[in-house]
């Protein structure tokens, strides 16, 4: 009796501890798929928050992309302004010159024995006062590229008709006509020149040469600054 006592106490503390055994083993394989879930789930979250901070980091790169646009966009336009502003400028600054001038008369101008300087005296405009009605003289005020135009007319044919453009002393062109037309013809030309300050312009009547006016200006010289140089 005393050894069944002892060998179902025995057994029951091997059912025990095998049961504790299988308990723990159970807890074990709970826990390790609580790990793996809760692993599985950090990963998951891991990558969400990967996917969110890249979609983040392309809206600010694709804001700050918008940004230096804008900026490169308004630094044009300040650079196109400061050249408009520095073209106004220097259109403010730029001298103004031009003229006009008739021969102011009613009647016959010529013939003379000796080339004669054209004295425009009736001014019709002068700014920058570059040509003196008293010598028919056009003096350049500062250096630069001019234009110089001139109308003649004669109404008879008795005498030749036409002048020259003289640049200083040299003479740059000329238009004239010798038929023995009786009645009222023009004739024009004009020229560019380039001039240093002081440099003088006028028109010259040649010898046997004659012109005709009246209060309609037919004989006219014209003259204008296209650009400094």
């Amino acid at each position: 009796m005393g050894k069944k006592h002892g060998r179902d106490h025995c057994e029951c503390g091997y059912k025990m501890h095998l049961t504790a055994y299988f308990s723990l083993k159970g807890d074990e394989q709970e826990l390790r798929g609580a790990m793996v879930t809760l692993k599985e789930e950090n990963e998951t979250q891991a990558h969400k928050s990967l996917q969110t901070q890249s979609q983040e980091l392309k809206a600010l790169e694709a804001k700050s992309s918008s940004t230096e646009t804008k900026v490169e966009i308004q630094e044009s336009v300040v650079e196109e302004l400061k050249a408009e502003v520095e073209g106004l400028q220097t259109e403010t600054g730029r001298p103004k010159v031009a003229f006009t001038a008739a021969l102011g008369i009613s009647g016959r101008l010529g013939p003379f024995r000796t080339e004669t300087t054209l004295v425009h005296k009736k001014v019709i405009a002068n700014t920058g006062n570059g040509y003196n009605p008293e010598t028919g003289i056009f003096t350049a005020p500062v250096k630069g590229t001019y234009f110089f135009r001139f109308t003649v007319a004669s109404d008879q044919g008795k005498y030749s008709r036409g002048s020259v453009l003289y640049k200083n002393s040299e003479q740059v062109l000329s238009i004239f006509q010798h038929d023995k037309i009786s009645s009222l013809q023009h004739f024009s030309s004009g020229a560019n020149l380039e001039l240093e300050e002081g440099d003088t312009v006028s028109l010259h009547l040649q010898t046997n040469h004659q012109l005709f006016d009246d209060e309609h200006n037919h004989n006219t010289f014209s003259g204008f600054l296209l650009f400094p140089m």
